[in-house]
């Protein structure tokens, strides 16, 4: 989303060339390269970085300053699941790491998710990039029908001829659905969305960026 910032509190930057996406929800980003040493910051998933070294488990990243991650928390960009089985297999087990996220609206990270910026961030771990919201993203992806399959979108709308869509979530193989919403309070999983009224009569359709 557009928005303002404190110019003061801005600069330019040469960004590094990144090698890697953060996938866990949240890294702690330590001086040194062990669990004891003193907290720098937080990286949160999703976030594209630069690793400039590793030493053992962990990898060294550029971020506005250089600190140490696990690096069974990054996912090289040169190593991203080639197939569609492999991308709807990862995108399933991404989602769970997710699950308890509290509800944001326009949020995009593991501070506070929305539906679309859950759905954005997922496909961003697997190096594709999703539009914004849940409405650009149903028309910029490949439609799908039931039987759905993991990693397939989900969206629902409003009642009415244009159906304008104001919800989106993710399907982890068939009607079972993992999303965020202010109902669940969070990202949480409905087990079979035909049997939640609210989901059932307003589903739209599925839509698709793994193939």
């Amino acid at each position: 989303y557009l928005g303002w910032a404190y110019l003061p509190y801005t600069g330019l930057v040469e960004a590094p060339r990144p090698t890697h996406v953060a996938i866990a929800p949240v890294s702690a980003v330590m001086a040194e390269p062990r669990p004891d040493a003193q907290a720098l910051t937080r990286l949160l998933g999703g976030t594209p970085v630069a690793v400039e070294a590793q030493d053992g488990e962990w990898a060294r990243v550029r971020l506005h300053r250089s600190g140490w991650v696990l690096v069974d928390e990054l996912r090289a960009l040169d190593a991203l699941p080639a197939t569609t089985a492999e991308r709807r297999k990862q995108m399933a087990a991404d989602a769970l790491e997710f699950i308890g996220v509290p509800y944001v609206w326009g949020g995009c990270s593991a501070n506070g998710i929305d539906c679309s910026g859950f759905a954005q961030l997922l496909h961003r771990q697997l190096g594709i990039l999703l539009p914004r919201d849940a409405d650009m993203q149903y028309q910029a992806g490949r439609k799908v029908e039931a039987p759905y399959q993991a990693g397939d979108l989900l969206f629902f709308g409003e009642s009415g001829d244009l159906r304008a869509i104001t919800h989106v979530g993710v399907s982890l193989g068939g009607w079972r659905l993992i999303h965020s919403s202010r109902s669940n309070n969070g990202v949480a999983i409905d087990e079979d969305i035909r049997s939640v009224p609210s989901l059932k009569d307003s589903l739209v359709g599925g839509a698709t960026f793994l193939e």
